[in-house]
């Protein structure tokens, strides 16, 4: 199966091309069927597709998509804590919460709360 690292690269140019909801939603479901069915491929570029799906989740004006941006952070985070690369994400997101630009608080927390729930007892 060919999978296209310039589509996994621009998820957030993808997904900011549909005016309308149901094309940003078709676009993260395909993204979580590739992150559950070929997880291996994409972490190259996970970093990547972590920070366009935490921008979605920030800034999308539709709930159904922001809460399936939250699913694909949480399976992208399971699958990167499978192959030990989490701690930068962490690390990313516990500075966005404790830098100075205030706008980004409110996000920071949310995708911290989606990786607590992912570590579990190991956070």
């Amino acid at each position: 199966m060919f999978l296209s690292t310039n589509w996994l690269l621009n998820v957030s140019l993808i997904l900011n091309r549909y005016e309308h909801s149901t094309g940003r939603e078709a676009v993260l479901e395909m993204l979580r069927a590739i992150i559950v069915k070929i997880p291996d491929r994409i972490q190259e570029q996970s970093q990547t597709i972590f920070m366009h799906l935490v921008i979605c989740l920030a800034n999308d004006q539709d709930n159904k998509v922001r809460s399936m941006a939250g699913v694909a952070i949480k399976l992208l985070a399971e699958n990167m804590k499978k192959f030990g690369s989490l701690t930068s994400v962490i690390e990313y997101s516990f500075s966005w919460y404790r830098g100075e630009k205030q706008h980004l608080w409110s996000s920071a927390a949310q995708v911290l709360g989606l990786l607590v729930e992912v570590m579990g007892n190991s956070f």
